[in-house]
């Protein structure tokens, strides 16, 4: 299994995760003293993470392009843009670096 392949089944499982507690409704007390030792990821703040780290990287940087496409189809590119609104131009000079056009 490639990487992308990786991220992608990641992001599908904290969709997942994150659709799974919104079915269980709301939690007893007891559940919510045993949330803080939970393994549950904030997939919201996961993601946000994710992006930020990736639009970081030097945009020459094409392994951040493949994780960016999935970001964007889960999130949108509006959500993307809005954290980073030169993304089209930067994803243009690197092909541009890139193809020495």
């Amino acid at each position: 299994m490639q990487i992308q392949e990786v991220f992608d089944a990641l992001l599908d499982v904290l969709h997942l995760q994150q659709l799974h507690a919104q079915l269980r409704g709301p939690q007893s007390t007891s559940d919510m003293a045993n949330a803080s030792s939970s393994r549950t990821i904030d997939e919201e703040g996961f993601l946000h993470s994710t992006c930020r780290q990736l639009l970081d990287m030097p945009f020459t940087r094409k392994g951040r392009y493949l994780p960016l496409s999935s970001l964007i189809k889960a999130k949108g590119a509006l959500w993307v843009l809005g954290m980073q609104p030169d993304l089209v131009r930067q994803t243009l000079l690197a092909m541009q670096v890139r193809g020495g056009v």
